[in-house]
């Protein structure tokens, strides 16, 4: 039987998860929800189902069993409550927010309740994520690091502090939590970030880091450093990178670079990430064999603690401990 599934917003990272899941026999897509309306009565015309203006009214008619949550950093606010309250399968779009306190709350929240819970971030489902974790596992690590260079989205609140908590909360958080998962907890942080090189005039409300570094201490005693930058349009991309003794592994761009002395190994992607994610998450939910969810609730909190302290590091310009 599959799992049915409603919609918390039908933007742009709602309608890939979509038309992914559009695939899947474990997923029936029945409820789609948004304040455009609009966006909500289009998905419901493509892939059946109801349209709701409001999530609480889509979540108190019931019908659903599971939530795909899709919606911008502020945007979050009751609803982790209501879908814990009516004991429904929750999953959600990175980051998970931007009040660690209510987060926290959450998090307890859908333990105390038992709630399944999945976070996107699907870089940890890559095939490459996979040959990364394989290849280092058991080494000592020295440096594990990357970054995330680009263009600024064109939706206006991601221009926005307030909104979307700059680009490492919204954007290198990817990045920040891959170097987590495959180097473990980080104790450290410290980080800068510059400013004033893309005017108001030229991208009206905008106000976050042009780039930013941020150097990292792991529990493992481990080093690394992640930056970011949203000015660069033409792009440059997105990467993470592990050293250990007389070993190099790279993770980026849907493949997988293996280094030894006089050796190179490269691992393509064959999978897409974001299905991967889906699969584990909707066979948990339908008590299915599948893949194990890599990424929960609880885990994400921690990777959103690390972006967080980058930013309060950036506002004082002193170094934050985690540990």
């Amino acid at each position: 039987m599959a799992v049915r599934i409603g919609f918390i917003g039908c933007g742009g990272i709602a309608n890939h998860h979509m038309r992914t899941m559009a695939s899947n026999p474990y997923a029936e897509m029945v409820a789609f929800s948004d304040p455009d309306v609009e966006r909500a009565r289009a998905a419901a015309k493509q892939y059946g189902g109801k349209a709701y203006s409001s999530y609480r009214t889509m979540i108190s008619k019931g019908g659903i069993d599971a939530v795909f949550m899709c919606v911008p950093p502020f945007a979050h606010t009751d609803q982790e409550k209501l879908v814990a309250e009516a004991g429904l399968a929750f999953f959600t779009e990175k980051p998970i927010g931007l009040s660690l306190k209510r987060v926290a709350e959450n998090a307890e929240l859908f333990a105390k309740k038992g709630i399944i819970t999945a976070v996107g971030y699907n870089w940890r489902y890559s095939d490459g994520a996979a040959v990364m974790k394989k290849t280092l596992d058991g080494k000592k690590l020295a440096v594990v690091s990357g970054y995330w260079v680009g263009g600024t989205p064109g939706v206006m609140w991601w221009r926005q502090m307030k909104k979307s908590g700059g680009q490492v909360v919204e954007q290198t958080t990817h990045i920040f939590d891959m170097c987590r998962y495959i180097a473990g907890e980080i104790d450290v942080v410290f980080a800068s970030g510059i400013s004033g090189l893309t005017s108001q005039d030229e991208l009206p409300l905008y106000d976050v880091h042009d780039a930013s570094v941020v150097q990292l201490r792991y529990r493992s005693g481990a080093v690394g450093n992640i930056t970011s930058s949203c000015i660069v349009s033409q792009g440059v991309g997105t990467q993470v990178r592990a050293y250990a003794r007389n070993l190099v592994v790279v993770v980026g761009e849907g493949r997988c670079q293996v280094s030894v002395p006089g050796e190179e190994h490269i691992y393509k992607d064959a999978r897409n990430p974001t299905a991967h994610e889906q699969e584990a998450f909707l066979c948990a939910v339908a008590k299915k064999k599948g893949p194990p969810i890599l990424s929960d609730y609880a885990d994400a909190m921690k990777t959103l603690r690390v972006t967080l302290a980058a930013n309060k590091s950036m506002e004082t310009g002193k170094p934050v401990r985690l540990a």
